[in-house]
């Protein structure tokens, strides 16, 4: 029976079975991993498409365009992407507005790697799970220059036109209207995916880090609603890191957590027989190395080492309490496996049991001035990712989180959650729908408060990906829409109101 059962399960994420046997434990994993057949589509793109309502009625108020962005993760001749996050970016877009039926476009974004793998329909560069394509003499020339596939984030511009985000390279731009591809931004080194835009003043600051011989650093950035970078600062961290992900803005400060995932093996890099993600290591007796900058003059005002080691993908937002302490809240994990789980190979064996693995929504204290953490507590038990606030209370002391919920170890979230002091919300979604990150948006014409979440899924029984706008307070759906096609895996966006 297990060996039926992975049988049917491979060929199934691999497309080449459309019906569910009669079996119900077979077919209820099917159903259950339903997401995986998203790892092999090549997603179709489209422009201006009218959105077909399935349920409800969509909000008048409700103004402004949803901004998604995707890692398409589609074979090519040559074989699988190694890593979830080795995907093309592409860009889905839906525009709500009084007058008119909500439209939506989808595109790739145009980078030169993924224009050179689509002329040659090979993957050509290196990635975070594969090597170059070529010799052994290409591979070592191509060994550090990942393609920088800009599809973990976005960040719309004000003033300038949309940013797609990826954090081992720079920003590329993308006209808002067209989604056409306009080219790289030169913010001289990398630009994380993670920017965070000021609630109260709507000034926008990020991260990236660089290395210079031997040492490694931090370089914080302040950038203007044009995309311009206004100010820049830089600190020295210990060396070896291999990803830091997200940060936070806290009040007057922006917190740089270091997580203890080392790069550990030059040799085998070079000689091209490893990929950059495959020589990863978790390191806990590194513990965590915390640095803090104040956001106006973007200077070090404190950097220290916590022994206890965990790993933190997301955070969903920080404020300075009445002690000038920097209090976080964050989805936790033990240990870094969850990035070795999104290895391809891993993602598509119907033997492996894990993926995002445990979390938990944790509240952490920091003495900004020695970098110190002062206490750790966990505020609810739950798995959870995603997580997200009001874009209005960024920095601020808030009340209401909201995040993808996970049921299961070895699945994609299948939920939304709402936290609100010590209370939790969760609406569980029907078995083999699939959620991706969730947004925020206040009705202007009521209290704080009362609003809206937005959110895209994938139907992996009926095969078919929608937006749905759900109550903020009770979670409870509104309205449904259908995408005309489907859509990629999705890992952040943004909700850009009118």
């Amino acid at each position: 029976m297990e060996n039926l059962q992975n049988f049917l399960l491979q060929n199934y994420i691999h497309g080449q079975y459309c019906f569910y046997p009669k079996n119900n434990q077979i077919k209820n994993q099917l159903i259950m991993y339903s997401w995986k057949k998203l790892l092999q589509y090549k997603p179709k793109e489209f422009e201006n498409q009218t959105l077909e309502v399935e349920f409800g009625q969509i909000p008048q108020e409700l103004q402004g365009t949803l901004y998604k962005n995707s890692s398409t993760l589609f074979p090519r001749k040559n074989g699988q992407q190694g890593h979830l996050f080795d995907g093309d970016g592409a860009v889905l877009k839906v525009t709500f507005s009084k007058s008119d039926k909500p439209i939506a476009s989808y595109k790739f974004i145009r980078t030169p790697g993924f224009v050179e793998d689509e002329n040659s329909n090979e993957f050509q560069s290196a990635g975070l799970g594969r090597t170059a394509i070529g010799n052994r003499f290409t591979k070592i020339w191509k060994a550090l220059q990942i393609k920088n596939v800009s599809s973990t984030s976005l960040l719309p511009l004000r003033e300038g036109p949309l940013l797609t985000l990826w954090e081992g390279g720079l920003p590329y731009a993308v006209e808002k209207y067209s989604l056409k591809t306009l080219g790289q931004v030169d913010t001289s080194t990398p630009f994380s995916a993670h920017p965070k835009v000021c609630g109260r003043t709507g000034r926008i600051f990020n991260f990236g880090t660089k290395r210079q011989g031997p040492n490694s650093y931090i370089n914080v950035y302040e950038m203007s609603q044009k995309g311009q970078i206004i100010k820049r600062s830089s600190a020295q961290i210990r060396p070896g890191h291999f990803m830091i992900h997200d940060f936070v803005l806290a009040g007057q400060y922006l917190v740089v957590p270091i997580y203890p995932n080392i790069f550990d093996g030059v040799f085998d890099l070079f000689t091209g027989s490893k990929s950059y993600g495959q020589l990863c290591r978790w390191a806990p007796e590194r513990g965590v190395e915390i640095v803090i900058f104040d956001k106006d003059t973007l200077q070090v005002v404190g950097q220290g080492v916590t022994d206890d080691p965990y790993y933190v993908w997301h955070y969903s937002n920080g404020f300075v309490d009445q002690n000038g302490n920097i209090v976080i809240q964050q989805a936790t994990y033990k240990n870094f496996d969850s990035f070795t789980n999104f290895m391809m190979d891993n993602m598509l064996d119907p033997k492996n049991k894990e993926l995002f693995g445990k979390s938990c929504h944790e509240r952490v204290i920091i003495n900004p001035k020695s970098g110190k953490i002062l206490e750790r507590t966990t505020l609810h038990d739950q798995s959870v990712e995603f997580l997200v606030v009001d874009d209005a209370e960024v920095g601020q002391k808030w009340s209401v989180t909201y995040g993808a919920h996970m049921q299961r170890a070895d699945d994609w979230p299948n939920g939304i959650i709402r936290f609100e002091n010590e209370k939790q919300q969760i609406k569980t979604y029907e078995e083999g729908q699939y959620v991706f990150e969730p947004y925020y948006i206040q009705d202007k014409t009521k209290q704080k408060g009362e609003g809206w979440i937005i959110l895209s899924f994938y139907d992996g029984l009926r095969d078919k990906s929608y937006v749905d706008i759900l109550n903020s307070q009770t979670l409870d759906l509104i309205c449904r829409l259908k995408l005309p096609f489907n859509v990629s895996i999705s890992f952040h966006g943004r909700f850009d109101p009118i």
